[in-house]
């Protein structure tokens, strides 16, 4: 019985020492094939980075893209190629360090077009790629300066029925007084036809101007040789040739600033700028109703007891007017892009305010092939630097469908922005951030939705600006602004002219 009992209770015992040695085996089995499985998860291909739009800037092409995320990250190599799916893709940078990366493509002849793609490799040899990037070198049909020895600034150009430009601001290099109201017309080749100047013993500028159904020009401006008080709204016609036909002026025993102006569905002109002699506050908009003469039909101020300033207008498809500029006295910030909509007399249907706890200022508004409108200026804000350009697409009344804000550190504006043939729009301004000097011209082209094809930029070591853009009927641009690094003066006239895209596609 005895020996029966040892027998069982050895059995019992081996019984439970393979249970534990089973259960032991389980245990570091599950151990080991989670740590397998864990290793194979650490080994995932990489996530890839984004390339930035690639910017064009005196014969070098400049790359960015992102900072990997891979803890296992061991290089990035850059490829270039002449087709879209990069085919033919020729290693020419690569770097071990993780980080935010710019490549700089130097010595890029005219025209040239180039395809860029990135690659992350892992520890592993597992790799991943960027999207493509399109690069291309600017093919310019010509660029221009006009000036003197003084300060000569460009502010406003439209291309003319024999395919040439007609072009106005200000100069105080030529004519009677400290500045004048400079107007240039240049055949389709931007060689000057003829150039006249406007103005008295003061100061006198021009702003905008419109070519009209006779041939003839209307522009506006800031007078002050004439008048009723130190400054204001200058509006005068002038024939094909420049020779001046009327003028009127608009405004009280203050300042009174014209910015722009737009032929009406009567054949009389509505134009906005900002007031100091009318309204609530200290500066309101100010806006003007005139006949086919210049004969003054009505004005109406916008504002509240700080600072309102008009800087765009333009007729709605309703007959009314929509207008747009910078308002302290409403919105959520120091300054905020405020859009008004009138009606026919100029009363306010309705407003916007767009912006955040710091500055923003629309610029210019367009109409859009589908009854909105779309906006430029900059914004403080919402930037990734100190300014940045600002763009919003709204709806027919007002809404916003989409913004965006283009910059990268420093101070970027847009100056002025028109809807393209495909669906897309162009913009133009100054930039810090890219470019060759203090400030360089700006040209960004985005698609309909608001995301980025191109930019460029356009000048020397000095300053340069744009202050308008538009497409001519061949389908490239046309961009004025001014120029400190070329020219005879201070600051020169700045004309630019691209063929039909300035990238060749």
């Amino acid at each position: 019985m005895i020996v029966s009992t040892m027998i069982y209770f050895r059995s019992l015992l081996n019984f439970i020492n393979n249970l534990i040695i089973l259960l032991l085996s389980i245990v570091l089995l599950t151990i080991f094939s989670c740590n397998y499985y864990e290793v194979v998860i650490e080994n995932e291909i990489p996530i890839p980075v984004e390339l930035s739009p690639i910017v064009y800037s005196n014969g070098n092409f400049t790359i960015n893209w992102s900072m990997s995320t891979e803890n296992d990250f061991k290089v990035y190599n850059l490829n270039e190629s002449l087709f879209s799916d990069m085919s033919d893709e020729t290693l020419i940078f690569s770097s071990t360090s993780k980080h935010d990366t710019v490549f700089i493509v130097e010595n890029i002849v005219e025209g040239a077009e180039q395809f860029y793609q990135v690659t992350v490799l892992d520890t592993g040899n597992l790799s991943s790629r960027s999207n493509i990037a399109y690069a291309a070198a600017p093919i310019i049909s010509y660029q221009k300066e006009f000036g003197g020895q003084g300060i000569d600034i460009a502010y406003s150009v439209q291309q003319t029925a024999d395919e040439g430009l007609i072009i106005a601001g200000r100069t105080d290099s030529w004519g009677s007084g400290g500045i004048d109201g400079w107007l240039i017309k240049t055949n389709n080749e931007g060689h000057e036809e003829w150039n006249r100047t406007y103005g008295s013993e003061d100061d006198d500028y021009i702003r905008k101007i419109e070519v009209l159904s006779d041939g003839g020009y209307i522009l506006t401006g800031t007078t002050n040789s004439f008048g009723y008080g130190s400054n204001d709204i200058w509006l005068f016609k002038v024939d094909q040739d420049g020779l001046e036909e009327w003028q009127f002026t608009f405004g009280g025993t203050d300042d009174d600033w014209g910015m722009s102006v737009e032929q009406t569905m009567d054949d009389g002109f509505i134009m906005v700028g900002h007031t100091l002699s009318y309204g609530a506050g200290y500066y309101d908009i100010y806006m003007v109703k005139t006949d086919a003469f210049g004969n003054e039909e009505w004005h109406q101020t916008f504002g509240g007891t700080e600072e309102d300033f008009g800087y765009s207008v333009l007729q709605s498809s309703d007959g009314g007017y929509v207008v747009l500029g910078f308002t302290v006295s409403f919105g959520s910030g120091n300054k905020d892009v405020w859009l008004i909509k009138t009606d026919a007399q100029g009363n306010m249907q309705w407003d916007k305010t767009f912006g955040g706890t710091e500055s923003e200022i629309g610029f210019d508004i367009k109409k859009t092939t589908d009854g909105g409108y779309i906006i430029t200026g900059y914004t403080e804000s919402n930037s990734n630097g100190l300014y940045d350009v600002l763009l919003i697409k709204t709806d027919s009344n007002g809404n916003e469908i989409w913004s965006k804000n283009i910059g990268n550190g420093n101070y970027e504006s847009g100056s002025s922005v028109t809807q393209t043939f495909d669906g897309g729009f162009i913009i133009t301004g100054y930039t810090i951030s890219y470019g060759n000097g203090a400030r360089d011209i700006w040209l960004i082209k985005i698609d309909g939705n608001g995301n980025e094809e191109w930019t460029q930029t356009y000048g020397g070591i000095l300053n340069e600006g744009g202050h308008q853009i538009l497409q001519t009927l061949s389908g490239g641009y046309v961009v004025v602004g001014y120029t400190e690094s070329r020219g005879n003066g201070q600051k020169d006239f700045k004309l630019i002219k691209t063929s039909p895209t300035p990238y060749g596609f």
